[in-house]
Parts: structure tokens; sequence; C-alpha cells
């Protein structure tokens, strides 16, 4: 059973790899994500996969969390940008769930303050 793990995470990491192509990747700790950081305390990431399937090309739900633990201990939150759903329990509640449009107004607003601040 474990040698069919270990041949499952193989061909996982291979099709993410080839997936993500020339994007920025982030390997650490054992864990190989296809996330970026904007800022220091900002992290873009696709749709974290829960199922087995999807798992194949986009990153884990349980390795976002690991990752986000690992790295910024109890001071993360996932804002959920897309219409899709997950169980938040996955990422220990922390989780502003689906509001794609109310969040993209507050971030359009929130970059219009930012870009006030900085042409002054």
């Amino acid at each position: 059973k474990k040698g069919k793990k270990n041949m499952t995470d193989k061909l996982q990491k291979f099709v993410r790899t080839q997936v993500s192509q020339d994007r920025r990747r982030i390997k650490l700790d054992g864990l190989n994500l296809d996330m970026t950081y904007i800022t220091d305390n900002i992290i873009a990431m696709a749709f974290p996969a829960e199922s087995l399937l999807e798992r194949t090309w986009r990153n884990s739900i349980k390795h976002v969390c690991e990752f986000l633990e690992l790295n910024h201990s109890h001071h993360w939150m996932v804002w959920n940008l897309s219409e899709r759903s997950y169980r938040t329990g996955k990422l220990k509640e922390r989780v502003f769930i689906n509001c794609f449009i109310l969040m993209l107004l507050i971030l359009l607003m929130l970059l219009r303050f930012w870009n006030s601040i900085y042409d002054k």
C-alpha cells in the first residue's frame, strides 16, 4: 500500500508541475504547491482540491493548510474569491467564503485606497 501511495504522489507532483509550467511554485517542507507570494502576507493560489482526481493537478486542501500552519502559525485566513465552495473545516474554519462579487468590490476599493496613499 505504501508503494502505491508513493507512485500516486509522484504522479501528482509530475502532473502539477506540467500544469503550472513556468509559474512560480512554493517548494518547502516537502510540499510542492502552485501558489505565490504577492506580498509578505498575501498569497495567491487557485482553488484547493478535495477530491483525489482534482488533487492530481490542484493543490491539496490538506497540503495548503499544512503550509499555512507551518509558515504562518495561527495568523492566516483564506479568502475564497471563487464561486465554488468547499468544506471550511479542512482549513480550520478560517475561510471567508463565497463572496466573489463582494470581495471583488472590496479589493477594488482597497486598491484605490492603496494607490491614493502611494500616489501622493
